[in-house]
């Protein structure tokens, strides 16, 4: 619990602390931890020459070298913070490379002859600090140069990085934000086209049990009453999922046709094959085949009194369910107008749950008509 504490203290602490003091710790910290590798460098050299000298000494003189370079480390990354078109544009790198070079490299200089003096324990003055300038060798000024130079690239990299970052991070969000829009875009056509899909298939199925009713076979007209309740229990379950089994898709339309027989009696024949206990766990959408079968219903059936026979086939390819539906039909009767909901509203929701992966084929044969599915096995 202690620990704990300490550690939301210093969590706290932290973010009240502001920027620039945040930035001067870490660059602190990280000119500190190069000059004791820098000392431990120059320290083993020593070592090996056979000279004797304390390691902290080293540690300590290289460490008053490098306050200068921590602030000056701090000041490019606060400039680049807030003015991040300077580490983009030419001019403004070259104009701030001379003004670095011309103020900062001669007050450095400066600054590191006064520790030298102090450290020697000489007198502080014009006088020692201009003898102390005029006597360091020339590759100390190629020395300061190039670190000065490193210090600044490093700074418009880091600079550069940062950029990088926030235009990635502002793009992954815009792509994220568009693709939720298209979610929710998609999922309010879903909507659409259920609330468009279920009301139509209730009237189709209130139309079959009126017919029976005005026939007077009041018996068969309750018994289709009884099949239409669990039919609408069926919509309304499956209205509020995105998916269900072939298995429960297949006992809706099975029901369906039963119902559909109180109307059509034995001219209605309906066969079902391949559906094997392994693509009866496999999923589909919701109220799938039931628009197609009323396609065929009342393109063929409600044409003529002949018998119509429907045949549903399953099989599987791969990890794709092929699903091909026909229905005979009379080239000599006339055909009944539509809105073409059926096949286009399946077409559609297929679209919108699958992608590219589902395909929908139909065709006008010389004796018979065709609807092919080829969706995967599960849902997305």
């Amino acid at each position: 619990m202690q620990n704990s504490s300490i550690s939301i203290f210093f969590s706290s602490f932290w973010q009240r602390t502001p920027t620039v003091f945040k930035l001067l710790f870490v660059h602190g910290l990280l000119w500190s931890v190069l000059c004791q590798l820098v000392a431990f460098a120059k320290y083993s050299e020593l070592q090996q020459q056979g000279k004797s000298i304390e390691f902290a000494y080293l540690a300590i003189k290289w460490w008053l070298a490098v306050p200068g370079f921590i602030v000056l480390s701090t000041v490019l990354q606060l400039t680049y913070q807030y003015k991040p078109d300077f580490a983009t544009k030419a001019k403004p790198i070259a104009l701030g490379f001379l003004l670095l070079t011309a103020i900062f490299l001669p007050l450095e200089i400066i600054y590191c002859a006064w520790t030298d003096i102090v450290t020697m324990h000489s007198p502080v003055n014009f006088e020692t600090i201009q003898r102390y300038i005029v006597s360091i060798h020339k590759f100390r000024w190629f020395t300061d140069v190039t670190l000065i130079s490193m210090v600044y690239l490093a700074s418009i990299a880091f600079s550069i990085w940062q950029q990088n970052r926030r235009h990635e991070r502002a793009w992954q969000k815009s792509q994220t934000d568009n693709l939720n829009l298209q979610l929710a875009l998609e999922q309010q056509r879903l909507a659409s086209l259920r609330a468009q899909l279920e009301p139509h298939f209730v009237f189709n199925a209130l139309s079959a049990i009126s017919a029976l009713v005005r026939s007077s076979d009041t018996s068969t007209a309750i018994g289709g009453i009884n099949r239409l309740s669990n039919l609408l229990r069926y919509t309304l379950d499956a209205s509020s999922r995105d998916w269900v089994n072939f298995d429960e898709e297949l006992q809706f339309i099975q029901d369906y046709l039963a119902l559909q027989s109180l109307r059509y009696g034995e001219r209605l024949v309906f066969e079902i094959t391949g559906n094997d206990a392994t693509i009866l766990q496999c999923e589909c959408i919701p109220l799938l085949l039931q628009p197609l079968i009323e396609n065929a219903l009342r393109h063929d059936l409600d044409c003529h009194q002949d018998i119509s026979r429907i045949h549903l086939e399953f099989s599987r390819e791969a990890d794709q369910i092929r699903i091909l539906l026909c229905n005979s039909v009379k080239n000599s009767f006339t055909k009944r107008p539509g809105f073409g909901m059926g096949l286009a509203h399946t077409r559609e929701r297929l679209l919108l749950a699958y992608g590219s992966k589902a395909n929908v084929h139909s065709a006008m044969h010389e004796d018979h008509f065709s609807v092919e599915i080829i969706q995967p096995m599960y849902g997305a």
